[in-house]
């Protein structure tokens, strides 16, 4: 099956760098990323996931504001996961630049 144009690879790269751009941009930023698809990959929110601990209305993460963009980008990722199923949304992760990172983390890999 054909990927709608929300669901390339491109789309996903740039919404998983709106949300790392969010941050503080240090080495440890990936960890957002890396905690947030991961929840997805099991089937979970992206606010489920480790880092995040939080209900997806709360205004902060660990006292770091959490505006409106990144929770916007997340709510889409979900949805394109949803849309695509877990193992088409694990291929289209994997073609990212983010892709070989969470790959690390992945216990499916």
């Amino acid at each position: 099956m054909a990927r709608k144009r929300h669901q390339t690879s491109l789309k996903m790269n740039q919404r998983l760098d709106t949300i790392w751009k969010s941050g503080d941009r240090d080495e440890g930023s990936i960890k957002h990323i890396i905690y947030g698809i991961l929840s997805l990959f099991a089937g979970k929110s992206w606010s489920e996931g480790k880092d995040y601990r939080m209900a997806k209305d709360r205004k902060s993460s660990f006292g770091v504001p959490f505006g409106a963009k990144p929770r916007e980008k997340w709510g889409k990722i979900e949805t394109i996961r949803d849309e695509l199923g877990i193992a088409d949304f694990r291929s289209l992760i994997s073609e990212t630049k983010f892709g070989s990172t969470i790959a690390i983390y992945d216990d499916e890999d």
